[in-house]
């Protein structure tokens, strides 16, 4: 009998990358429903720039740390990034959009 072929290992900066990238989806989240709350009434422009700081903070941190120059990303991973590129647009076109000062 043949033994079954072995799962190549995980890449651990593929890893990292994933990581950061939940993060970095989660302060995107932050942002949007700080949003929502500021467009109701509900949440200030403090509260508005402090999810923008998030959002701009682990966005260089996946810049940083979590992209190598040597690191060849899948279509998949790919596409996120593209996504998460435009995302974070979204955001600060958002808040100068906002009539808030910068932080």
């Amino acid at each position: 009998t043949t033994a079954p072929p072995r799962a190549a290992a995980p890449n651990p900066a593929l890893i990292a990358l994933d990581q950061l990238t939940d993060s970095m989806l989660g302060a995107i989240r932050g942002y949007r429903d700080r949003r929502a709350r500021f467009a109701q009434g509900q949440a200030d422009c403090a509260a508005l720039a402090e999810a923008l700081v998030a959002v701009e903070g682990h966005w260089i941190n996946y810049n940083v740390q979590g992209k190598p120059r040597n690191l060849v990303l899948d279509a998949t991973r790919a596409a996120r990034d593209r996504s998460l590129y435009a995302d974070v647009d979204s955001v600060e076109t958002h808040f100068d959009r906002s009539a808030c000062p910068r932080p």
